[in-house]
């Protein structure tokens, strides 16, 4: 696949206070991008200063743990209906990758994890999700769900989650998958979702979580509130 075929949009921001003009482009995450994007989701998703429910688990001190997560991502991103955010110049020609929304369909999602934090990102997800069944409010057989939208911290604050976000639809047109479902951590990103269309379908109060008796998410805070949100688009 060309990466000209594989753009879904382009979006020109212009300059604003304290941040230059950019032009960027969102398309289809191909074999060609996913070693440099396993390293940029390392680097800017996993840092315990982001609002996330892997950021709050402390990978980085878990050499294990991280190594399984690169893992995982590198595995969703091989179904090849992700998405980078990739700065362009005025010709058109690709720069740095700026951000990076891991998709993959529901039904390939099963797997099993090794390392204590894994497994405890899934138990949180799990019960985030307890109770809901997204292909049966939807009446559908799959849906597209979400490992995480990260954008890089000089971009932030953009509107590039957002743009990512209503770049799903384009996603679910092409794979005739109409559902799309994702967790959201922390008020910014409840906020982008909101505002591309998303509707909460469930929420997890990450500040009294407990398993075992024990917080799970004791970095989790100040942003308490993680929510399972979903959109259909035909």
């Amino acid at each position: 696949m060309s990466s000209n075929s594989s753009v879904i949009k382009r979006v020109c921001l212009e300059a604003e206070a304290g941040s230059p003009a950019v032009k960027y482009r969102i398309q289809l995450l191909d074999e060609s991008l996913i070693d440099e994007s396993v390293e940029f989701l390392a680097k800017e998703l996993l840092p315990s200063t982001n609002m996330t429910i892997i950021s709050s688990l402390g990978f980085l001190s878990d050499k294990d743990a991280c190594d399984e997560i690169k893992s995982v991502l590198r595995k969703h991103l091989s179904e090849g209906i992700s998405l980078a955010a990739l700065l362009e110049d005025d010709s058109g020609n690709r720069g740095p990758l700026i951000g990076c929304n891991v998709l993959y369909k529901e039904s390939t999602s099963e797997m099993e994890y090794r390392t204590d934090k894994m497994k405890l990102c899934h138990q949180t997800l799990v019960d985030l999700k307890k109770g809901v069944d997204v292909l049966k409010i939807y009446n559908c057989s799959d849906c597209i769900s979400a490992f995480g939208i990260s954008v890089a911290s000089a971009f932030r604050g953009r509107g590039i989650a957002t743009e990512f976000l209503r770049a799903r639809a384009e996603v679910c047109r092409l794979t005739n998958i109409p559902v799309t479902a994702g967790v959201f951590s922390g008020p910014y990103s409840h906020k982008a979702a909101a505002k591309a269309g998303f509707r909460t379908l469930s929420e997890l109060d990450l500040g009294t979580y407990r398993i075992d008796n024990k917080i799970v998410h004791p970095e989790a805070r100040g942003w308490p509130t993680a929510k399972y949100m979903a959109n259909k688009y035909f």
